[in-house]
């Protein structure tokens, strides 16, 4: 009578679970935000660290400034602003390379190579034109008797225009003496010369020989200038041939900075770098390793980065002023700025003091 229902057993299957639990995404999350937050720590602290150490290097620079500008008479140090005075810097892009092509055995100027390998190389740079576009001075600070000498290379992706030389008696980039040599048939001071030895004196020019020369690119040359006190004080040798018939007898610097100078974006190498002063001889050719000697390396303005980078010594600034009074003769105020761009601001360490003697109760 009645119907009979098969009952069947349903069986409960358990999927696997996807994803996570509210708690896991907590908990991963919670990690995420510790990882994040020590990165920006690190980041703080490596952003502050640099910041501490541009500074101080800016404040270095400053004191050198200072220090230099306290050697002067301060009867020189006329009212207004400009650039720093009584220091240079190093300049360009200068790093050790190899050349291995005409290589010699010994030292003579005139033998067309250099010894050893390894080259120092100034990194040609089309943007700076009828200018200095590398500086790399000598070891010692001031020359003033003496030979100063290198060889150098010219390669020929230098653009139009280059320039190879020698920088000697300087105490700034306003005031020196300037020896620079161009491609045959280059015009270096206006009138078709490519052998020009100049002298700057507040930053005016004034050319104090010349002569027409042959100077070809992929060739080694030797540059060397020999310094006396007495006349003729300035003699300018070309592969070990003394140039000009007479000698230069300007007597307007008599000591100072010397240096290697490039000149409107040349590429060049340079090696057998000599000087010879009194009984003491340097000589540097590069070969001990692929870094720059301890003694050529100098800390200055062109190693703050800038918004100006083919721009050379910019950072640095001057400001004299009389002081108490307008007209003192005795007391001048300085202010010695450096600036150097860091994350996108330009950052500025201040430096003032007074330089000479007062007159005030006497």
């Amino acid at each position: 009578m009645f119907k009979q229902v098969k009952q069947t057993k349903l069986t409960q299957f358990n999927a696997p679970r996807s994803g996570f639990t509210l708690l896991e995404s907590i908990i991963s999350l919670a990690i995420i935000m510790v990882m994040v937050a020590i990165y920006a720590g690190f980041a703080l602290t490596r952003s502050a660290n640099r910041h501490v150490a541009l500074r101080a290097q800016a404040a270095a620079i400053a004191n050198e400034e200072l220090n230099a500008l306290r050697r002067l008479n301060v009867n020189t140090l006329i009212d207004g602003s400009g650039a720093f005075r009584g220091v240079l810097y190093n300049a360009g892009n200068w790093s050790i390379t190899q050349d291995s092509n005409n290589l010699s055995g010994g030292d003579s100027e005139n033998d067309g190579g250099h010894v050893g390998a390894n080259v120092l190389e100034l990194a040609g740079n089309s943007a700076i034109t009828n200018a200095a576009s590398g500086r790399m001075l000598y070891p010692a600070g001031a020359y003033g008797d003496g030979s100063i000498r290198t060889k150098f290379k010219v390669l020929n992706d230098s653009p139009n225009g280059w320039g190879i030389g020698l920088i000697f008696r300087a105490s700034d980039t306003r005031n020196e003496y300037r020896v620079r040599v161009g491609i045959t048939g280059a015009n270096l001071d206006g009138a078709g010369h490519n052998l020009v030895v100049e002298r700057l004196v507040d930053g005016v020019v004034t050319v104090l020989d010349y002569k027409s020369v042959t100077c070809a690119v992929n060739t080694w040359y030797s540059l060397r200038v020999e310094l006396a006190s007495a006349a003729p004080t300035i003699k300018v040798y070309l592969n070990g041939v003394q140039q000009y018939t007479n000698p230069i007898g300007d007597t307007t610097f008599t000591s100072g900075a010397a240096a290697v100078l490039g000149w409107g974006g040349v590429h060049a190498y340079i090696d057998n770098v000599k000087t010879v002063v009194g009984a003491t001889t340097g000589f540097w050719t590069w070969d001990a390793g692929p870094d720059l000697p301890a003694s050529w390396i100098r800390l200055g303005l062109n190693n703050l980065a800038d918004g100006t980078p083919n721009t050379f010594d910019d950072n640095g600034g001057l400001t004299i002023a009389t002081y108490p009074q307008v007209g003192s003769k005795f007391l001048k105020k300085v202010t010695v700025t450096v600036s150097w761009a860091e994350h996108g601001q330009t950052k500025k360490y201040i430096l003032e003091s007074l330089i000479g003697r007062s007159t005030i109760g006497q």
